[in-house]
């Protein structure tokens, strides 16, 4: 049986794609016979859109938008009556200030917002906005 495992399911639409990747959390020993939880699990949303030839998807230029899990609970408990906005920064990972550790890169602007809402019947409409290289 194989220790880890790598969830994902695409939605193909005709202007984008949604593939939708679960991260498993990860656990460490805790004492002798137990665990706690050493790195969260989170799902991760990503967009993609069709190439400009309109013959397949530019996976390249996709845009991510990670949920925690308090982020989950918060979708499962508003929809589908609800509309649900949610806003991350974009971070640098390769940052040499930090020794590659992670920084803002914009201060306090919101660089992606999330918006979901009900669609008709049990429908869902996700919007993303976000910021590339200071343009909207």
């Amino acid at each position: 049986m194989p220790r880890r495992a790598f969830p994902q399911y695409t939605i193909f639409g005709p202007d984008s794609a949604l593939a939708v990747r679960a991260i498993l959390p990860q656990f460490k020993r805790a004492g002798n016979d137990g665990v706690s939880v050493e790195r969260r699990g989170r799902l991760v949303l990503e967009f993609i859109p069709r190439n400009n030839t309109g013959a397949g998807f530019a996976w390249n230029d996709k845009t991510m938008f990670s949920l925690s899990v308090e982020e989950i609970g918060l979708l499962l408990s508003q929809l589908p009556t609800n509309d649900v906005e949610l806003s991350h920064a974009t971070y640098d990972n390769t940052s040499p200030e930090d020794g590659g550790g992670v920084t803002q890169l914009a201060g306090d602007i919101v660089d992606k917002v999330l918006k979901i809402e009900p669609g008709e019947g049990a429908t869902l409409i996700l919007k993303i906005d976000y910021m590339k290289d200071g343009v909207g």
